[in-house]
């Protein structure tokens, strides 16, 4: 299993792992379908930080790669789903163009994401960039999805939040994820 912890707390994704991540994942991602990215906020209160996870996936539901980093710097649900979005957009936007879905369980805040009309809120702000690489990226879609229909990427974000480490591994998941990931491909 290829599981690195990256000490690079300048960026949302340190393009080193990205590119790691990207190789060791290519002749997956370039195969013909749907890339679907899952991204979930975890905002457990005092005395774990938030934390954010990105999970992507092939056509058929395999974990292609995935990531988890802490949120140093807000408690509030929204935001750290906001900053999640945004590296989940990241991602997809260094991916072959192909379709590209990305999920959220948060409906406000892709709600938010697709309107047209901007608001003063401090989510709004934070959402600047993922509207930007969108429309850059016409092949990324963004939806939502129901809360428990992805608790692998759920976990992901608990565990960030509970270590407070970054996580970056390719399609062998850490171990504390397998359950999660095999209950899914019995679900699908």
């Amino acid at each position: 299993m290829k599981v690195r912890i990256c000490n690079n707390f300048i960026c949302w994704l340190c393009p080193t792992c990205l590119t790691t991540l990207l190789a060791a994942a290519q002749d997956r991602v370039n195969r013909p379908g749907v890339i679907k990215i899952n991204i979930d906020g975890s905002c457990p209160g005092s005395p774990p930080i938030p934390a954010l996870g990105v999970i992507v996936r092939d056509t058929n539901g395999l974990v292609l790669f995935g990531f988890g980093r802490p949120v140093p710097f807000s408690n509030d649900t929204a935001i750290v789903e906001a900053h999640s979005l945004v590296a989940g957009i990241r991602c997809a936007s260094v991916l072959p163009n192909g379709d590209i879905i990305m999920e959220s369980d948060l409906r406000n805040l892709v709600a938010q994401l697709l309107s047209q009309y901007n608001d003063l809120s401090m989510v709004s702000f934070h959402l600047v960039a993922a509207r930007e690489l969108l429309a850059s990226h016409p092949h990324i879609k963004v939806c939502y999805v129901r809360p428990s229909a992805d608790q692998v990427v759920h976990s992901l974000a608990h565990w960030g939040s509970s270590t407070q480490h970054d996580l970056y591994f390719d399609s062998d998941c850490p171990s504390f994820l397998t359950d999660f990931v095999l209950n899914d491909a019995i679900k699908a």
